[in-house]
């Protein structure tokens, strides 16, 4: 407890000279119950806070809340401060104010209950906390010295307090999603199995390896979606549209190159576009040599698209299709675009690098695109909101996690057939396969789970509790960790797969979502939406 407080004390002071990532841990840690992510960079003498959340934000009380904290922290180093509100997936932002600090104006506002702002429409990737639990914002960012660490220490004490308590989200309706076959030829009849879960309470257990400890964090103009290795010692973040590139680092944690996500279209063979266009890099996955990187974009910006996908849409609403990228790892250029559906998120290389797999969020679909055609080939409906994808050792099978429901899509790479595991549970999103081909883990979003499906039978054996709203999550090259990014509750979890024991628990920066493995360092890289990469050592 006294590390911790001291920790906080060199953060506050850090923020006190004008560290901006310093700052963005202060806000983000006032705003943690509020739904709201801040993003905190410099220039010049302009402190600019963006204000990211699925709803709109006030403008007078969210201004005049910034203006209360830069109060409270006598930060000299800024002249000025620019509040941006953003809303996700929106661009541009719904409004910008900035405000001078020496201004005789800056009062300090009041700030209200924010525990239910913006708790309605959420993105299907979100988890609502009860209303029942209701308290007010810990403002420990607004103040300095002895009292600034007493408001975070009993801050951190209510929050713990409420992280004890089960997190229950809000369901809604399951959409019922049929087998469907996809080629005039139909699919051999096969009963869908009803898995029988166990649930695993998981009691603290001592770990039988050593704890993973915070080797480098790394910061930069970044908004990380995702991280993920190459398997050949590079490293690459998807900034998504509110950063516009994707920033490559190798082995030793250094920046090696920054991508722009603009490219021109028409070069690439799309005459209908004309000009140069912005894409929005969500996820990426490798050819198994590593000589290719696949970048799915949410959607693109320029003449041309003029209605994009959300978080909440649908294949009858006709949004616009948009793009992979391919980038050439040596070169790091992007050296080919191919079209696929609405709002792509996931992506996945099959092992005998004949296709690369694009799930479409508003489309409700997957993509298959040919590796030596370099263009989507097939076109296999799944369901509402289809999300992360994993396919067998033997290129015959992927899997695909369907969050608008409790299942998961089985297609068949040959005949391009839809099979299903029924009743995983609730919003599953990301999948992993164990080297075997065995065993595929899902985390369940809707109910803060993970699942261990045994295929052989095929069932899931085990649930295990990790976080509210697991995202993303990786194995160890040997298979038997699985780690695990909990969005809303800031943390990482380790989890030994023998038996789905929640080994260890570690605070990460606000929003982790995306995680990767590095198994020549044998350290995991952990991509926070707030803007930072943290890098374990396990």
């Amino acid at each position: 407890m006294i590390q911790q407080i001291v920790n906080l004390q060199d953060i506050l002071f850090q923020a006190q000279q004008g560290d901006t990532q310093a700052i963005a841990t202060l806000i983000n840690q006032a705003l943690s119950t509020a739904a709201i992510t801040a993003i905190v960079n410099s220039e010049g003498s302009c402190l600019q806070v963006t204000l990211l959340s699925h709803q709109s934000l006030e403008r007078e009380f969210w201004v005049g809340f910034v203006k209360e904290g830069m109060k409270g922290l006598e930060c000299k180093t800024f002249k000025s401060v620019r509040v941006i509100g953003q809303q996700i997936h929106k661009v541009p932002a719904s409004w910008i104010e900035e405000f001078e600090l020496s201004s005789p104006d800056l009062v300090i506002a009041s700030v209200p209950d924010v525990t239910n702002i913006a708790q309605t429409q959420l993105a299907p990737e979100t988890v609502v906390i009860p209303k029942e639990r209701k308290f007010r914002i810990p403002l420990l960012w607004l103040v300095s010295g002895v009292m600034g660490l007493l408001l975070i220490f009993s801050s951190l004490i209510i929050k713990n307090q409420l992280e004890n308590k089960q997190v229950i989200p809000i369901q809604k309706p399951t959409p019922q999603v049929q087998p469907t076959p996809i080629v005039t030829a139909k699919p051999t009849p096969k009963a869908s199995p009803k898995p029988v879960a166990k649930v695993v309470k998981a009691p603290p257990a001592k770990p039988q390896t050593a704890p993973m400890y915070l080797k480098k964090t790394i910061n930069g103009k970044i908004t990380p979606k995702s991280v993920v290795h190459s398997g050949h010692g590079l490293f690459f973040a998807q900034n998504m549209m509110y950063s516009h590139t994707i920033t490559v680092y190798n082995r030793e944690h250094n920046l090696v190159k920054t991508i722009p996500d603009r490219v021109n279209l028409a070069k690439f063979g799309y005459a209908n576009f004309k000009g140069d266009y912005n894409g929005a890099p969500v996820e990426v996955s490798f050819s198994h040599d590593g000589k290719y990187a696949w970048v799915s974009n949410y959607q693109m910006y320029g003449a041309g698209f003029n209605n994009p996908g959300s978080d909440r849409c649908s294949p009858s609403q006709g949004t616009d299709n948009s793009f992979v990228y391919r980038i050439n790892t040596e070169t790091l250029q992007i050296e080919k675009v191919i079209q696929v559906g609405s709002v792509p998120k996931f992506v996945a290389t099959s092992p005998d690098n004949r296709f690369v797999l694009v799930s479409n969020w508003c489309s409700w679909d997957l993509s298959i695109i040919d590796t030596e055609k370099n263009q989507e080939i097939k076109r296999v409906k799944i369901g509402a909101y289809p999300r992360g994808i994993v396919v067998d050792r033997r290129s015959q099978r992927a899997y695909i996690a369907v969050m608008g429901s409790t299942d998961i899509a089985q297609v068949d790479l040959e005949k391009y057939w839809v099979n299903w595991l029924r009743n995983i549970g609730r919003s599953p999103r990301h999948l992993n396969l164990d080297k075997t081909g065995r065993y595929l883990y899902a985390s369940l979003n809707g109910e803060g789970r993970v699942a261990k499906i045994d295929l052989t039978k095929p069932q899931v054996v085990s649930r295990v509790y990790t976080g509210a709203a697991p995202r993303s999550m990786v194995l160890s090259d040997d298979g038997q960790m699985l780690y695990v990014v909990n969005y809303s509750n800031n943390t990482v979890s380790k989890v030994r797969t023998q038996d789905m024991t929640v080994l260890q628990t570690v605070r990460v920066g606000a929003s982790p979502i995306g995680i990767t493995y590095d198994p020549k360092n044998r350290e995991v890289w952990v991509a926070c939406y707030s803007g930072q990469i943290m890098v374990f050592q396990d």
